[in-house]
């Protein structure tokens, strides 16, 4: 159904709605000691600009530290005027560059004793960021709201709307800042006040926000704001610090523990909330193994952009998982997890499926009955650059596979990962040079075009796009298929996830890492 808009009511502790209006802009005298005495010390004393800007709102918001002193003039919550916002912008080495806000009046109020409206929120224009410049009528705009960890202008670099917009064919709008706490993450544009919007991303608790019952509040309301409006929401984790970082305690301790246990019963307990719980990957999951730090930034606890392609993809997943417009039933929630899953049973095939020809051409198009899993077989083989030709069964997270045209990227997650799994409906295709694969009728692959399709659209005579890693000079090139069998495979099903989005499977065949799940789901 047509989505109305709503009259946006931000969400606060208690949780009655607090309104912009309702908060006076910091004073001169605050403003300035801010940004010109408080953050250039934290600067000098090594830390970055975004902690400087922490550390100091903190010294506000909480009432300790010397912005806390009572001649200073600043008053806890009180909102950020021009400067301090610019302060931010300006970084550690132009912060003297900074213009104060002389001639603003003390008390922040208008002539007429009203309070002023802040410069909404923190002086910061949104949008923030943009992906995608249409809009799928199937998944309709997607929104981002939160803090660092899904801030599109930080450490992420855009990654997480970008691969989002991209697989969806949609827009999606990043409203996420760096720093927020989840009291100012409830005021910026959302999905509940478009439209347009179908979907949010939401995530937030630990900046500022050391209370966990406040944080559950805070969050509660905004998840409840959402859904109340038709929109689906998805609750995206934080991945945990390895405490040898030297990080405060609860960003990785206990308090972290606790508030995502909270944030997963929340998802449980409520009908269209989703949680992507970050503690459950492999490696972001276990954050002082060495193998877990491409994950992060140069900071050692931000997300990197691989990070954010592990956001995005399990983001993905449940978004395309979850089209039905009715309501749904509350659901006993597992965290969205990248670990190894098994598949349900499959359906036997058809009898006119079974028919597999020892020799020569399959002369019509395969067709298989129900669904069968969306990935290979393991028997499937990829170039590992570490290791040489290998089976898909043998590929490790963090191994760098090859992807065609000369190149090899890290595998960062996988999107099925069944080594238990038996009698899995597959096609196996061969090819004119005696390239062979196994492969669901679901998952995409690159023809001559560069079109990703589905395998079950091949035919005997398709010509698929090819590139070998022995090749001397890197291209793609062609190849044609000579048979198309319907098979049950016993070893395992698996899909890699590459940043690229692709690799090449069998020597020469490039396939997607995704698969294509309309059909089935509409």
């Amino acid at each position: 159904a047509t989505l109305a808009p709503v009259s946006y009511a931000p969400v606060s502790l208690t949780p009655v709605p607090l309104t912009p209006s309702s908060l006076l802009l910091c004073s001169e005298s605050c403003a300035n000691a801010f940004t010109f005495g408080c953050m250039p010390y934290h600067c000098e004393q090594g830390q970055s600009i975004d902690e400087a800007w922490t550390t100091c709102r903190g010294e506000i918001d909480d009432g300790l530290g010397p912005l806390a002193e009572e001649e200073v003039g600043c008053i806890p919550g009180c909102g950020n005027t021009v400067t301090m916002s610019m302060a931010f912008e300006c970084g550690c080495d132009n912060i003297d560059q900074c213009e104060s806000d002389e001639g603003t009046p003390d008390d922040e109020e208008g002539d007429d004793g009203d309070e002023v409206e802040p410069v909404f929120p923190y002086g910061l224009v949104f949008p923030r960021t943009v992906a995608g410049t249409t809009l799928s009528g199937t998944y309709g705009k997607i929104y981002i709201i939160g803090d660092s960890l899904l801030d599109g202008t930080g450490s992420t670099q855009g990654v997480v709307e970008e691969k989002i917009a991209e697989i969806l064919s949609t827009t999606v709008v990043n409203n996420a800042v760096g720093g927020f706490p989840l009291e100012a993450i409830a005021k910026v544009p959302s999905c509940s006040q478009d439209v347009d919007c179908k979907w949010t991303i939401i995530n937030g608790g630990i900046n500022r926000d050391v209370d966990l019952s406040q944080v559950v509040s805070r969050m509660t309301g905004l998840v409840e704001r959402e859904v109340a409006t038709g929109r689906k929401v998805i609750l995206q984790g934080y991945p945990r610090d390895c405490p040898e970082a030297g990080l405060a305690e609860f960003i990785s301790g206990d308090f972290f523990e606790a508030m995502h246990d909270a944030y997963v019963s929340l998802a449980a307990g409520k009908a269209n909330v989703w949680m992507v719980d970050s503690r459950n990957h492999p490696l972001m999951g276990d954050p002082c193994n060495p193998a877990s730090r491409p994950y992060r930034a140069e900071d050692n606890s931000h997300p990197s952009p691989l990070a954010g392609q592990v956001f995005a993809e399990e983001a993905i997943k449940i978004i395309m998982a979850n089209l039905d417009e009715a309501t749904l039933a509350p659901v006993s929630l597992t965290p969205v997890s990248l670990a190894p899953v098994s598949s349900s049973s499959p359906t036997p095939l058809d009898e006119e499926n079974e028919a597999v020809e020892e020799q020569g051409e399959v002369t019509s198009q395969p067709t298989m009955q129900g669904i069968g899993p969306l990935c290979l077989s393991g028997d499937s083989t990829v170039h590992s650059l570490q290791r040489g030709t290998i089976p898909l069964s043998m590929v490790q997270l963090g191994e760098s596979i090859f992807v065609g045209n000369g190149k090899y990227e890290p595998v960062y997650s996988f999107g099925h990962f069944g080594p238990n799994v038996r009698n899995a409906k597959m096609l196996r295709i061969s090819t004119d040079s005696g390239t062979i694969f196994s492969i669901s009728e679901n998952h995409l692959i690159f023809t001559e075009t560069n079109e990703a399709i589905p395998a079950s659209q091949l035919t005997v005579g398709s010509r698929l796009q090819s590139s070998d890693h022995n090749s001397t000079a890197p291209s793609f090139g062609v190849e044609r298929i000579k048979s198309i069998q319907n098979i049950l495979s016993n070893e395992g099903v698996y899909a890699p996830f590459t940043p690229s989005g692709k690799f090449v499977v069998g020597g020469t065949i490039v396939v997607s890492c995704y698969v294509a799940m309309f059909e089935r789901l509409l």
